[in-house]
């Protein structure tokens, strides 16, 4: 069976461009990233994607840390980094 690519990993993706290029901020990635986890599990999707947009939601959180949760925060470029470095291995 194949599975057509869901909207939501193609403006995941788009938005994590944008990210990397300084034109949004990690908040605004978040959106994206959540939307496509959360549509990939819905339908389904190859695993890879739902993986990608869970460790991405992850390393948002991270660099978040809203109310200091975390005991390993990120800081914004080292997200932009990984980011950058994930969509070159797309």
């Amino acid at each position: 069976m194949t599975t057509s690519p869901i909207p939501e990993v193609r403006a995941m993706v788009a938005a994590a461009r944008q990210f990397v290029d300084g034109e949004i901020g990690f908040l605004a990635l978040r959106g994206a990233v959540l939307e496509c986890r959360t549509s990939a599990r819905i339908h389904s999707a190859d695993s890879k994607i739902e993986r990608l947009a869970s460790e991405w939601a992850q390393l948002i959180e991270r660099t978040w840390n809203e109310w200091g949760i975390s005991s390993d925060p990120l800081q914004v470029d080292q997200l932009r980094t990984r980011i950058a470095e994930d969509l070159d291995d797309l």
